[in-house]
């Protein structure tokens, strides 16, 4: 038998998108309520992440884009989705383990 323990996110606890720069570690978190994009280079030391024309950049515009729209579009729904992450990785990006 094997035991399983995972954390499960409704979409609409769905903040944001948090983005550390590996380079300087400074960290920015786009609003998944307003944010219209996001940066392809860190805000602090202007490393490069993505560049801008590239499908990285276009999936993670997509991404922050569709976390704030599935929410508004499944309301009134008989259907509910949630991020399904384990719970090792969630208490390891708290800082816990």
């Amino acid at each position: 038998m094997t035991l399983e323990t995972a954390c499960l996110i409704e979409l609409s606890d769905v903040l944001g998108l948090e983005f550390e720069c590996q380079k300087c570690k400074a960290r920015i978190t786009f609003d998944t309520r307003t944010a219209k994009g996001v940066l392809g280079k860190c805000p602090a030391c202007f490393e490069k992440w993505v560049g801008e024309e590239t499908e990285e950049y276009s999936s993670l515009t997509h991404l922050l884009g569709y976390l704030k729209s599935l929410d508004t579009h499944l309301k009134g729904h008989n259907l509910k989705v949630r991020l399904r992450v384990p719970l090792s990785a969630a208490q390891k990006s708290e800082g816990r383990q």
